[in-house]
C-alpha cells in the first residue's frame, strides 16, 4: 500500500460540525436504535417468529458485534474497548410465565 497525502481531506473532515462526521452518525444510530432496548422485547419477538425470521435476523447481525469492537478499538483503543465490551449489564430483567398464569405470563423482574 502506498501512502497518500490526505492531508486536504483530513481538513475538510475537520471543518465538519460533529452531527455530520462518520462517528456521530454510527452513535447516533445505536442511541435511537437501542432507546427503547429491553430485554422483554426481545424476549417476545424470539418466541412468536418463525426459524425463517430468526435466521433473517442472524444474518442481520452476524458481523455487528466485531464491527462495534472495530469502531471502539479504533475511537478509544483497546483497553477501553476490551473494558467496555466486557462489563456485565445489572438492569432488571422482566421473564415470562406462562399465559394462564396470574400475573397474565410476566413473572416479575430481576437479574439475568
Amino acid at each position: 500500500m502506498t501512502e497518500v497525502d490526505s492531508s486536504a481531506e483530513l481538513e475538510t473532515i475537520r471543518k465538519l460540525p460533529l452531527e455530520k462526521r462518520y462517528v456521530w452518525r454510527v452513535a447516533s444510530a445505536l442511541k435511537w436504535g437501542f432507546a427503547d432496548s429491553d430485554n422483554l422485547g426481545v424476549e417476545a419477538d424470539k418466541r412468536t417468529w418463525a426459524t425463517e425470521d430468526f435466521a433473517r435476523v442472524m444474518d442481520l447481525l452476524k458481523f455487528r458485534p466485531m464491527q462495534f469492537c472495530m469502531f471502539l478499538k479504533t475511537l478509544v483503543g483497546v483497553e477501553e474497548m476490551q473494558r467496555t465490551t466486557s462489563k456485565r449489564t445489572h438492569s432488571p430483567t422482566v421473564r415470562f410465565g406462562t399465559a394462564d398464569s396470574a400475573d397474565g405470563g410476566i413473572i416479575g423482574t430481576g437479574s439475568p
